[in-house]
C-alpha cells in the first residue's frame, strides 16, 4: 500500500472544485431541463441549498479525508443534515449501527411531509437525486470520439500529473493513461485506469466525487478484487493518506523448514539463495492493514509473481558494504549508493516507489536483510 496523497497537489484540488461547482451549476440552474435535478423534500431541498451557496460546506464533502470520509457520521456535516444523509443510504446500511439508531432518533421527530408516507419509497427517490448530483458517470464516461482539452474537467484530466503508474493498493500491477495530442492542440482520449471508490459510490452516493474516495487503481484490485465490499466496516487502508509503512511489513520465509540448512549453506558458502524454497509474506499486527493484505489477497499474488522478483532475491545475501564497495570501484562508479542501487537494480528514493512494482517488497527485504 502507497501513499499517493502528497501528490495531490493544490492545483489539482482547485481545479477539481472549479469543475464540482460547474457540474453542480448545470444540474440545478441548467435551462434544459433533462439536465436539471429538482429535489422534492425540505431536507433535500436544504442540503442542495448549502451545496451551492456554502463553499465550504462543499469543501468538506469533496476534500474529506480518508478518516473523515470513514467516520463521516461523527461530522459536523452529517449532525446539520443528518435525514437527508440516513435517506441515501441503502435499507441494509439504514439498519445497522450507528444509522439504525440515528434513524431511529430522526422518526422520532419527522417532518410533516414524511409522516404517514412510504420511507422506503422516498429514500429511493432521494437516492436517485443524489446520484445526479454527485454523478461519477458525467465524469469519468467520456466519447471515444470527441476531442478534448487539458482544461476540461473529467477523470482523464484529473488523473493527469497525479495517478502513480503502479497500483496503489497492490504495488504489483503498472496502471496507464494515455491520449493523443492532436494538431489543432487538443486531446483525444485513449484509455485510464480505474478510479475505484474507496467506500462504495453505491451505498454511499454523495462521496462518489470525493478526492480520498478515488482511488486510482488496477483492474485486478479494483474489478476483480474489491467489487462492493465494505471499507468502511471493519476498518481498511486507504492510499490517499496511508500506506503500509510502519504497519505492514514484507518478508520471506522458507515454504518447508526441512529446508533450512540447505538455504542457510547456499547463502553462506555460494551467497545464492534458492527462490523455489522461498515464500512471501506480509508481516502485521494492524487489524486494517490485515483486511487490505486479505481482500487484495496480496500474499497469494505476490508469491504467484514471485519469479518477477527472483533475480533481486538471489542478489539480496550479496548485498554488504564491502562487496558494494568492490562493485563500485570495479565500474568506477561515483558514489556508495549509485553503486548500491545499479547492483540491486532498485531505486532507494522513496519518490521513485509509487511507479515502480514491487518497490515496497524490495524496500521492506533491503532494510531488514543488507548489511548498510
Amino acid at each position: 500500500m502507497i501513499n499517493i496523497a502528497q501528490y495531490f497537489t493544490e492545483e489539482k484540488r482547485n481545479s477539481h472544485i472549479k469543475g464540482v461547482i460547474g457540474h453542480l451549476n448545470r444540474k440545478f440552474l441548467h435551462t434544459a431541463v433533462r439536465y436539471k435535478v429538482k429535489p422534492k423534500y425540505y431536507f433535500e431541498k436544504r442540503f442542495y441549498k448549502a451545496l451551492l451557496i456554502d463553499r465550504e460546506f462543499l469543501k468538506r464533502i469533496i476534500f474529506a479525508t480518508y478518516d473523515e470520509i470513514e467516520s463521516f457520521e461523527s461530522s459536523d456535516s452529517y449532525k446539520a443534515h443528518r435525514l437527508f444523509f440516513l435517506l441515501c443510504l441503502p435499507s441494509e446500511l439504514r439498519n445497522s449501527e450507528p444509522f439504525s439508531t440515528h434513524f431511529g432518533l430522526e422518526s422520532n421527530c419527522f417532518p410533516r411531509e414524511l409522516i404517514g408516507q412510504n420511507i422506503e419509497e422516498i429514500s429511493a427517490e432521494v437516492r436517485v437525486n443524489c446520484k445526479k448530483v454527485f454523478d461519477y458517470g458525467s465524469f469519468s464516461k467520456i466519447s471515444r470520439a470527441e476531442i478534448y482539452d487539458r482544461g476540461q474537467w473529467n477523470a482523464y484530466n484529473y488523473l493527469n500529473e497525479f495517478m502513480p503508474k503502479t497500483c496503489p493498493y497492490c504495488n504489483i500491477q503498472l496502471i496507464t493513461r494515455l491520449e493523443d495530442c492532436l494538431e489543432d492542440g487538443g486531446l483525444h482520449y485513449e484509455m485510464r485506469p480505474a478510479l475505484d471508490h474507496f467506500l462504495s459510490k453505491n451505498k454511499f452516493p454523495f462521496f462518489a466525487l470525493t478526492v480520498s474516495n478515488l482511488i486510482p487503481s488496477c483492474k485486478e484490485c479494483n474489478t476483480d478484487l474489491k467489487l462492493e465490499k465494505n471499507f468502511k466496516d471493519p476498518r481498511h487502508i486507504n492510499p490517499m493518506g496511508q500506506s503500509f509503512e510502519g504497519i505492514a511489513k514484507f518478508d520471506i520465509k522458507l515454504r518447508d523448514d526441512s529446508d533450512i540448512l540447505q538455504a542457510i549453506e547456499s547463502i553462506y558458502n555460494y551467497g545464492e539463495l534458492n527462490t523455489g524454497s522461498i515464500k512471501i509474506f506480509l508481516d502485521t499486527t494492524d487489524t486494517a492493514s490485515d483486511q487490505n493484505i486479505s481482500d487484495f489477497n496480496l500474499e497469494n499474488r505476490y508469491n504467484n509473481h514471485i519469479e518477477n522478483v527472483r533475480f533481486f532475491l538471489e542478489k539480496l545475501p550479496k548485498v554488504a558494504k564491502e562487496k558494494i564497495k568492490s562493485y563500485q570501484d570495479l565500474f568506477e562508479i561515483d558514489d556508495f549508493e549509485t553503486a548500491l542501487q545499479r547492483f540491486i537494480e532498485h531505486s532507494l528514493n522513496p519518490e521513485d516507489h509509487k511507479d515502480v512494482i514491487f518497490s515496497i517488497f524490495k524496500r521492506d527485504l533491503i532494510s531488514k536483510y543488507c548489511d548498510l
